[in-house]
């Protein structure tokens, strides 16, 4: 319950909600937003990782893109993967990334 309401709080920030939170057999967490999108946390370091994922969300654009995206796996030390519903769905923000961050060398 105390990981819910943490994560919760986190969520309310950016506009979001949490439908389930499950602990896996690994003690690993995982939730679904109220969007339907499956956000695998793991189990070190949730709040660093949700905050990572709010951070990408607001900055990468993500946020305009919610209803394409199937699931985002914050597992990674240093970043995250976001799974399309759709697989071209992804390639355009791909492509506007790269070009920012090209531009910003």
């Amino acid at each position: 319950m105390q990981q819910y309401q943490q994560l919760s709080r986190a969520l309310a920030r950016s506009g979001q909600t949490i439908a389930t939170l499950a602990l896996d057999e690994r003690g690993g967490w995982q939730f679904t937003t109220g969007q339907g999108i499956r956000v695998m946390l793991g189990k070190d370091d949730i709040m660093e990782r949700i905050q990572r994922f709010l951070l990408v969300v607001d900055s990468a654009g993500l946020s305009s893109r919610m209803e394409d995206i199937d699931q985002i796996d914050t597992r990674y030390s240093n970043g995250m993967a976001v799974s399309w519903k759709s697989a071209t769905k992804g390639l355009d923000i791909a492509r506007t990334d790269n070009s920012k961050r090209e531009l910003g060398l």
